[in-house]
């Protein structure tokens, strides 16, 4: 990965930045299965893409701006295009090129020193895994995972809203509600009759996050930290297959 990228002050109130980043990824699989019969020769098993060479180039530029509006109120928005080439050779051979737009938004508002209140819309990229453009195999379950070339990364417009209250020196309480809408949501498909890593179609995600953290100072232990996050999370997509 090399990454590049230029901070500005433009004024006391805009702070400007601009980047660029390139990437280049790779995953070699290679996976032979030879099954012996008690007393008997040994016997190569088939198994669909199961020698794959996957690589990535991928390069991004990016912009943002933080805009102090008042003592209370900071804007900070941005916009990162990204475009990728994924080729595959081996059992299966493909080229494919993505483009992608994304832009986020955050704003800030501080009530007092120690209250702030936060909200944010982003559109995310999830990156792939290189490991599910070829085939698995779960020799303790007996069961087979086929390797899916034309896997393409999940998309999501994520909404969040978070509340972060400073009730002592290095002590401080979180709360976050947000909702996902997730678009080509990352599951198991069926190909030719096998389960196989894929994409299902649209789902959504809503959830709130309780984080904390306080020092241990009072137990004798002035070098210790408790930190606790508690989640509650509820998604929901349809398989088209059930």
């Amino acid at each position: 990965i090399l990454r590049a990228r230029l901070k500005w002050t433009a004024s006391s109130a805009h702070t400007l930045e601009f980047g660029a980043e390139g990437a280049f990824n790779y995953r070699d699989t290679t996976l032979d299965i030879v099954n012996q019969p008690r007393g008997g020769a040994l016997v190569r098993v088939p198994l669909a893409v199961s020698n794959a060479r996957v690589e990535e180039t991928r390069g991004e530029v990016f912009a943002s701006d933080i805009w102090t509006l008042s003592p209370a109120w900071t804007l900070e928005y941005g916009l990162n295009v990204e475009a990728s080439r994924i080729t595959q050779s081996g059992d299966q051979r493909k080229e494919r090129s993505f483009r992608y737009v994304k832009p986020r938004v955050t704003a800030t508002h501080v009530l007092s020193p120690s209250s702030t209140l936060r909200f944010s819309l982003t559109r995310d990229v999830a990156q792939l895994d290189f490991a599910e453009f070829s085939s698995t195999v779960d020799f303790i379950n007996a069961a087979t995972t086929q390797g899916n070339p034309n896997l393409v990364p999940e998309k999501a417009w994520k909404a969040r809203a978070e509340w972060e209250q400073r009730l002592a020196p290095r002590t401080a309480l979180t709360i976050a509600a947000f909702a996902d809408r997730v678009d080509d949501v990352h599951d198991l498909v069926e190909i030719a009759g096998q389960d196989a890593f894929g994409n299902i179609g649209r789902g959504r995600r809503i959830g709130v996050e309780v984080r904390g953290a306080t020092p241990l100072t009072m137990l004798g232990l002035p070098n210790a930290e408790l930190r606790v996050t508690a989640l509650w999370q509820q998604t929901r997509a349809t398989d088209p297959i059930t």
